[in-house]
Formats: C-alpha cells, sequence, structure tokens
C-alpha cells in the first residue's frame, strides 16, 4: 500500500512538471474577469426578476439578457486567457501540444512568439519534427 502511495506522489510530481510551461508568459486580465462577474451577475439578477424573460413582451430586457449571455458566454481560451509572449527557444514541443490540448489557437500561439506567417510555419514544421 506504501509503494502505491509514493508512486502517486511520483505520478503528480511528474504531471505537475510536464505542464509548468516555463516558456509562456499569460497576460493579466483580471479587469476583464472582473468585468464578466459583474455582468454576470446582471444577468441572474435581471433572471430572477423576470423569469419567463423569453416569453415577455419586453424587447428591452430579452435584449440585455442575450446580449449579456453571449458576453460572458462567449470566450475561448486565446480570450479568457490570453497568452503574452512565448520564448522561442526554450518552447518546447510538449508546450506546443498542452497549449492547443488546452484550445489555444495556432494563431494565438504565433502572436505570443512573435512570428510572421511565414516564420512560424517554419518553426512549427521543426518543434513537431524533434
Amino acid at each position: 500500500m506504501k509503494e502505491k502511495a509514493v508512486n502517486m506522489s511520483n505520478l503528480t510530481k511528474r504531471k505537475k512538471d510536464l505542464f509548468e510551461m516555463k516558456s509562456v508568459v499569460f497576460k493579466d486580465i483580471s479587469k476583464q474577469q472582473s468585468e464578466k462577474a459583474q455582468k454576470r451577475k446582471r444577468l441572474l439578477q435581471l433572471m430572477n426578476q423576470y423569469p419567463d424573460w423569453a416569453s415577455q413582451k419586453n424587447k428591452l430586457i430579452m435584449q440585455e439578457i442575450q446580449e449579456l449571455g453571449q458576453a460572458i458566454g462567449n470566450w475561448s481560451m486565446d480570450q479568457s486567457r490570453p497568452i503574452q509572449s512565448i520564448k522561442a527557444a526554450s518552447f518546447t514541443k510538449s508546450e506546443y501540444l498542452y497549449l492547443i490540448w488546452l484550445g489555444y489557437s495556432d494563431e494565438a500561439i504565433r502572436h505570443g512568439l512573435d512570428m510572421s506567417k511565414e516564420c512560424y510555419f517554419i518553426y512549427r514544421l521543426t518543434l513537431l519534427n524533434e
């Protein structure tokens, strides 16, 4: 039983090391997150106040609820946790694949690397063939 605990500990450490991205810097979006939280709060307030908002004749309430819903639910990884920069010299294949798995677009990764489309195409081919 003790051996299993040690193995789990090693596995947890390996997992942490694997997904620690030392070459990727993310932008600070605390202001946007705060605004999103305020919109979510307003949306819930309206939906509680007007539980039958979808069938109401008040188009302004319906429109505001729809706009708030779109504003808070329309974020991709590129928007919810944007990449500020990536150090190309230390960026690994594992980090690239992990960013893709998380839902980042190649365009966001390219911008993080600050590369032209042509340069990024060659860089990515080289990176993936390592």
